[in-house]
């Protein structure tokens, strides 16, 4: 007789499918334990503890985290996940550092942000806390992104402080190209050369050092002889700069001579042996570099070998200096007649070339615009032309687009009251709306781009942007951008934006037609 099993088990189990992720990895150091490879392995193990297939790995190597500026596989993973063939619902990321060490902790929170609206979730692998977005994980995934915001701005003040203490020490060369006529050294701690860095190569001891060292013999008989051509012969930077290109001989960086590249030869301390350090310095967003006062730069002079004498040097200086007194505004629009008169045409970089003259910056802020300092001396670009024709067709086009989002707006049934023509316009007696037509321009390049002016005076909740195609007579895509995340007054555009503005961006005026629809509870 048969017995009844005190236990019956299943034969067959079945498994749930795995869900489909991806792994975003990310290293900006050499060291191992943060190497992609790492992290991989510790990715796939959550994978297959949490019944996961990783499809592919985005990695953004030797990339820094503090902002998404050159991550162009995050970029692309974020384009991955807004496709409508994504192939994932996950992300796998080691841990919040990996994700980015964003100086502005909302940045990388407004990503993940982005990542959930499209439909995937984010898992930090690592981490202590879990990846389901309660409370506590929330506070702590906002804690763990501002330790590591904070890790990169003491870092930069421990780097900052020991860049200083070896300038100042030991004249060390800290970044940057060696210049037309230099060469960088590597030198030991004890002071012994190594060798001759090549353009691009870097240090790869720790104790080892960079020095400036003379160049090649006919690269330094060209420094001197620039020198001489602008002190004894009366030659500007322009002259030598053709003077040069006549002789077939090219910068440090294989290009053509220009009136630019001899003013930064003649005025740059390090052909007197001079080291001088922090110039520039990044602002608090460690996103854009700004020029540091005088007061600021850290100098070390006599450290390197001279390749001219110093009483030289100062005095090519000072007839620098003496031309660029500040020009009264009569003086400044003669000098501008003066270039027109010699080139029959003037730009920016006419302006720039041309001997015996302010940039093209300085005429720029005293009369607000280059174009506007063009038309007091009764010139007009070609280009500017065009412009007026394409601003005065987009002028005719704009109250039509304006009337056909009013009547779409209406057909959805909400209550719509437009103010004048440049006015806003409100929803629902609820949210307002402003509009703006942005026309395309093409580079040189035949690049495309755009730039967006929001009337931050009519304090709309919305700014919908048209952005026009190469034609300036269709649409070819709308940004829908809210007041509270974009407060700038100019928005300047490519074909291909920042995740921070393409998640705004739609082919058509859906998303402004959800606003106003009304709904029943």
């Amino acid at each position: 007789m048969a017995q009844t099993p005190l236990f019956a088990f299943p034969t067959h189990v079945e498994l749930a499918p795995a869900r489909p992720a991806v792994a975003y990895v990310r290293m900006s150091t050499d060291l191992q334990e943060y190497s992609t490879e790492n992290q991989q392995d510790a990715i796939m193990a959550y994978a297959v503890v949490h019944n996961m297939h990783v499809h592919r790995v985005y990695a953004d190597e030797g990339k820094s985290g503090v902002s998404l500026r050159g991550r162009l596989a995050m970029q692309r993973l974020l384009v991955d996940a807004q496709s409508r063939q994504r192939d994932f619902d996950v992300v796998l990321v080691l841990d919040v550092t990996r994700w980015g060490r964003f100086q502005d902790i909302h940045e990388g929170t407004e990503l993940e942000r982005e990542f959930g609206r499209a439909g995937v979730e984010v898992h930090y692998v690592s981490e202590q806390f879990t990846n389901d977005n309660s409370f506590i994980s929330v506070i702590i995934k906002i804690i763990k992104q501002y330790m590591a915001a904070e890790y990169i701005r003491e870092l930069s003040v421990k780097v900052f402080t020991g860049q200083k203490k070896l300038v100042l020490t030991g004249g060390f060369h800290m970044a940057g190209q060696a210049g037309y006529g230099l060469r960088r050294a590597m030198i030991d701690a004890a002071g012994n050369l190594k060798q001759i860095l090549e353009r691009g190569e870097r240090k790869s001891i720790q104790n080892d050092r960079v020095i400036l060292v003379p160049g090649p013999d006919a690269e330094v008989e060209i420094v001197r002889w620039v020198y001489a051509a602008f002190l004894h012969d009366g030659m500007d930077e322009r002259a030598i700069a053709d003077a040069l290109n006549a002789r077939g001989i090219l910068t440090d960086m294989s290009r053509p001579w220009t009136r630019t590249s001899i003013h930064t030869l003649l005025t740059n301390e390090k052909y007197i042996g001079n080291n001088v350090f922090n110039r520039t310095g990044k602002t608090a967003d460690m996103k854009t570099t700004r020029a540091n006062p005088e007061e600021d730069w850290i100098r070390a002079d006599g450290v390197y070998v001279a390749l001219i004498p110093q009483e030289d040097f100062w005095r090519a200086k000072a007839l620098i200096d003496q031309r660029s007194h500040r020009f009264s505004d009569q003086e400044l629009l003669d000098k501008l007649r003066e270039i027109y008169q010699a080139h029959g045409k003037l730009s920016g970089i006419i302006i720039n070339e041309y001997a015996d003259a302010p940039s093209s910056g300085v005429f720029s802020k005293r009369f607000g615009g280059l174009i506007r300092a063009y038309r007091l001396i009764g010139y007009t670009p070609e280009m500017d032309c065009r412009s007026i024709m394409i601003n005065k067709q987009l002028r005719q086009l704009y109250p039509q687009f304006r009337d056909e989002l009013i009547a779409q707006l209406c057909a959805t049934g909400a209550t719509v009251h437009a103010d004048s023509p440049d006015q806003r316009i409100v929803l629902n007696e609820e949210l307002s709306l402003s509009l703006i037509m942005a026309r395309c321009v093409t580079t040189a390049a035949g690049r495309l781009r755009w730039v967006i002016r929001l009337d931050t005076s009519l304090a709309p909740d919305f700014h919908v942007a048209i952005r026009m195609d190469v034609d300036n007579a269709t649409p070819r895509d709308y940004y829908i951008l809210p007041s509270l995340d974009i407060t700038c007054e100019r928005l300047r555009m490519a074909a291909f934006n920042p995740f921070y503005l393409e998640c705004y961006r739609s082919d058509t005026l859906a998303p402004v037609l959800a606003l106003a629809r009304r709904m029943t509870l």
